[in-house]
């Protein structure tokens, strides 16, 4: 992992830092894809360390940017490397959209961009009945990319943990992102 030399600027894409006229494909600076960078907290101030990842925007359209989780592709060895939209399961391995991104920025198909796998972000939340305390294990709601309503269990897939609490629904909340790439273990049986 590297520790701080990005490839292309946070709340960019590889492809706003590109050479003119190259067109974006699927095997475009695959290289990249997967590699992980620490770099300080420059967006909330707290003076921690944020672990981005690059992915590939692999949905077939652009993606464009809000406070949102997406998921990553099925295809093959495209775990961890690509992204098929937005978290649509509150079991599916998911990440935070890095908020650097300005709201609305639209990422074109094909193109590389960060996502946080460890580190503060905010994440919308769910849009109805928000009951979020500080701290608790927080995942996705399941269908549109923002943070479920309630605490999180281990049934789910933990995204990581709410700084503080919330009840204010469709609103940005700051998270610390936690992300094992893996779901929790189920429940014991017996």
């Amino acid at each position: 992992m590297n520790k701080t030399n990005l490839p292309f600027p946070r709340g960019g894409t590889a492809s706003d830092f590109g050479v003119a006229g190259l067109t974006l494909s699927d095997t475009w600076l695959s290289s990249l894809e997967g590699q992980e960078f620490e770099v300080q907290d420059t967006i909330h101030g707290t003076g921690t360390t944020v672990r981005l990842r690059i992915v590939k925007n692999d949905t077939g359209s652009p993606i464009t940017a809000a406070n949102q989780l997406l998921r990553f592709s099925t295809g093959e060895k495209d775990f961890g490397r690509r992204i098929a939209g937005v978290s649509n399961s509150q079991t599916t391995v998911c990440v935070p959209l890095d908020d650097a991104y300005t709201a609305g920025l639209v990422i074109p198909d094909d193109d590389l961009f960060y996502v946080v796998m460890r580190g503060p972000v905010k994440i919308a939340a769910d849009a109805a009945d928000m009951a979020i305390n500080a701290h608790d294990n927080v995942c996705s709601d399941g269908s549109t990319g923002t943070l479920y309503k309630l605490a999180a269990t281990e049934a789910q897939f933990i995204v990581g943990v709410a700084d503080q609490g919330s009840d204010v629904e469709n609103t940005p909340m700051l998270i610390w992102a936690d992300i094992n790439l893996k779901a929790s273990p189920p429940a014991a049986v017996g």
